[in-house]
């Protein structure tokens, strides 16, 4: 709902547009009372004698369009050029001091010529992906593209991702057809491609599509042409319409921007908007002005009956054209929402990346630390495997062989366990439906060496969840923190970990419990950091429960901690996507 400010603007400039209209078809009533068949003769001339006659010196320039996309270009009944975009080209090059020449037809055949070059410039809406060809001079106008439905359903489409199962006919080569080319699969309907919106409206109105795309003002007035006045409209989005060239002549098109502020200045621009957008659909006057001409002369008596059709016509008009102007600052401020939310969007990004690179670097200072722990010692008795051998000292020898060999092998699991980290997030294995409860029992038999040796007491619950991810992932989860549980029983106590689900959660969660020697809560955070033991003499590497939090954020869940510290025993949740 728009303040009453701006309704009252909007509502004031229709007024005053079509009292403007108004008076000079007054003018030109009175002009024809004078003189009915100068106005006649003068109307078909003008600017035609101007355009049959250019000068040769001038420089030429070659538009393209689409010979049935009014109100923007076409080929009226006589095949002349007409439309917003005609009449905005000839005013361009006219203030340039240029010669335009106009090539309408299908418009594949017309994007084929752009790129013979035998066309030098074109309407097209703008699109990221279109610069890759061409070159955007300048805007000419903003309007939203839309898909339309026959009338009559039991619900419809809200945006363009939920057209999956419908067909739609569309423009070929339209910025909507690049668009639905464009969706993911699993959300993209069935495209008809036509020659022109007329065609799609047409597809629509005999029920061989179920919708038809395209630019909004265009394709309403194809259905309407088409027979289908009622039609359901669902906006996609706002598209900037742009004069463009192939790409890398935008330099010879370097005159059209400011020829086309000459003309906005001068006003023309707005009158050209006024005459074809603002008031599209609308009949032409000139029948009503030659009617009232030949009313008046017969029947003067019916001059009041006209002014009152008039009035009620003026009426029906300024309403449509405050509805026009409103459904464009509709389009502005969707646009500014779209920017609004693309920049927070790349503030995420950045944020992401710092927090990443901060990771990196904690990795690359940890990694360098921990591996090069095991060189010294290897480095520091080898030496003294030498002396040893040389002194005939074999018990020594072998004990410090020992000692070699232990450095060496730690330095293995080392390395294969940080091979393992780098590949979360990039070897997938492929998604499948899981269930937690059949995956517990399979971790808790690959570590039941050490669950028998210590005489643990795993209890796994039967209401487990059933998730959709990564099987062999998902099994190092709940695999490493089993293993983990275990190696903290503590002493003096039956100890025992439990497996259960966690009801009532908006994702499914599960989580791993045990009465161990439990986790001081300052230190919640720190026993997911890679290599960081808090039991320095523990056994592992420090790495499965920095590999668990990877496991489970890859798939875009989270896992934290619950300890009261010391002997209290340790909770570890894990939460998944639905």
């Amino acid at each position: 709902m728009y303040p009453l400010p701006v309704a009252s603007r909007l509502t004031t400039m229709a007024v005053g547009a079509f009292s403007r209209d108004a008076q000079r078809a007054g003018s030109r009533l009175l002009c024809g009372l004078a003189g009915a068949s100068l106005l006649l003769l003068a109307i078909p001339g003008g600017s035609g004698a101007q355009e049959s006659s250019p000068s040769p010196a001038r420089p030429k320039v070659v538009y393209g369009g689409n010979d049935s996309s009014p109100p923007f270009e076409y080929l009226d009944q006589a095949g002349v050029p007409q439309g917003f975009s005609i009449e905005l080209m000839r005013a361009l090059a006219r203030v340039s001091g240029r010669e335009v020449e106009f090539r309408l037809g299908v418009w594949k055949d017309i994007v084929s010529a752009v790129q013979r070059r035998e066309v030098d410039v074109v309407t097209l809406g703008y699109a990221d992906a279109r610069t890759a060809e061409y070159d955007f001079v300048a805007e000419t106008w903003t309007l939203r593209q839309a898909v339309f439905f026959a009338p009559g359903r039991a619900s419809y489409p809200r945006q363009a991702s939920e057209m999956r199962g419908e067909t739609v006919a569309v423009q070929l080569n339209s910025i909507v057809h690049e668009m639905l080319r464009g969706l993911p699969e699993a959300q993209r309907p069935s495209i008809l491609e036509a020659p022109n919106h007329l065609d799609a409206a047409q597809l629509l109105v005999r029920r061989e599509a179920t919708a038809a795309a395209g630019n909004s003002l265009v394709l309403r007035r194809a259905l309407e042409r088409s027979g289908m006045v009622d039609a359901v409209e669902v906006p996609v989005r706002a598209a900037s319409y742009q004069l463009a060239t192939l790409r890398g002549r935008g330099p010879d098109l370097a005159w059209i921007p400011p020829a086309l502020q000459r003309i906005k200045e001068s006003g023309e621009y707005s009158q050209l908007v006024e005459k074809h957008l603002a008031a599209q659909g609308r009949p032409s006057r000139l029948p009503i002005v030659v009617g009232g001409l030949v009313a008046t002369l017969v029947m003067g008596g019916l001059g009041y009956v006209g002014a009152s059709l008039w009035n009620a016509s003026l009426r029906r008009q300024v309403a449509a054209r405050t509805r026009e102007l409103l459904a464009s600052v509709d389009e502005k401020d969707r646009l500014t929402a779209s920017l609004v939310e693309r920049e927070a969007e790349r503030e995420r990004l950045i944020a992401n990346l710092e927090a990443k690179n901060a990771e990196l670097e904690r990795f690359s200072y940890t990694v360098s630390h921990d591996l090069k722990s095991p060189l010294v010692t290897i480095g520091a008795y080898s030496g003294l495997l030498e002396k040893h051998a040389r002194a005939g000292d074999m018990e020594s020898f072998a004990s410090d062989l020992a000692r070699v060999q232990r450095a060496g092998e730690r330095m293995r699991r080392l390395l294969d366990e940080l091979l393992d980290l780098s590949r979360v997030g990039r070897v997938v294995n492929p998604p499948e439906e899981i269930s937690l409860r059949d995956l517990a029992h399979e971790a808790a038999a690959l570590v039941k060496g050490r669950l028998a040796e210590r005489q643990v007491d795993v209890r796994i619950s039967d209401d487990l969840p059933t998730v959709r991810g990564d099987r062999v992932r998902l099994l190092e989860v709940l695999l490493n923190l089993i293993d983990n549980a275990a190696k903290f029983v503590g002493d003096g106590r039956a100890p025992r970990i439990e497996v259960g689900a966690v009801p009532d959660q908006p994702a499914p969660s599960f989580f791993v419990r045990d009465n161990g020697i439990g986790i001081d809560p300052q230190h919640h955070e720190r026993v997911f950091r890679l290599f960081d033991k808090l039991e320095a003499g523990s056994e592992g590497t420090g790495v499965g429960l920095a590999l668990v939090r990877r496991i489970v954020e890859a798939h875009g869940g989270r896992v934290w901690i619950e300890s009261q510290g010391k002997g209290q025993g340790a909770t570890f949740h894990v939460s998944l996507p639905s």
